[in-house]
């Protein structure tokens, strides 16, 4: 099986790939196809754990460190869309407009099931400054008539959208100051 195919298992598959008593002993194709075919557990849910010397709680990472993280797989569903067609309406596979660009990369990229409008976007979403804005936040567009566009960050003020049919999908310059950052709750 190749690295890539074993970074796409679900979470269980990949924590006990992670013990030494598993990877000593081998772990069978039908094994690893049959945790691949079950649906996969998000891969960067976060599992409490109790240091035992200082007796503090800390979080840890449940996905594997060779693993994409969620902002590399948000951005990586966004980039390969670039250059497919913007349509009124559309939410992909092969022409979005902004809200179903947006829900399209959520959707596969991390199993989110967003809405198709950029306004009820914003309800499933938690509102970051533009300082704490990292890569795969929402960047939300507006003007006097409330919300009216959305776009995928893609760090240091760049963005992935599908803005009209005069640009399709494409890795932009944020082009105003009339923009608020959320973060997919």
């Amino acid at each position: 099986m190749t690295h890539t195919r074993m970074r796409t298992l679900g979470a269980t598959l990949v924590a006990a790939m992670a013990t030494s008593t598993v990877l000593g002993t081998g772990l069978t194709l039908d094994t690893a196809r049959a945790a691949e075919a079950a649906p996969a557990e998000r891969q960067t849910t976060q599992a409490a754990q109790t240091t035992e010397a200082t007796g503090t709680t800390r979080t840890a990472d449940a996905r594997r460190d060779d693993g994409p993280t969620r902002a590399e797989r948000i951005l990586g569903v966004a980039r390969a869309q670039a250059d497919d067609v913007y349509r009124y309406g559309a939410a992909g596979p092969d022409a979005f407009d902004c809200s179903g660009f947006t829900q399209f990369v959520f959707r596969n990229a991390v199993g989110e099931a967003l809405p198709h409008s950029s306004a009820a976007q914003v309800d499933r979403t938690q509102r970051v400054t533009p300082a704490e804005a990292r890569p795969g936040d929402l960047v939300f567009f507006y003007d006097g008539g409330g919300v009216y566009h959305v776009g995928i960050y893609a760090g240091d003020g760049y963005m992935w959208n599908a803005a009209n049919s005069e640009a399709d999908v494409e890795r932009t310059k944020i082009w105003t100051d009339q923009r608020f950052f959320g973060r997919v709750r």
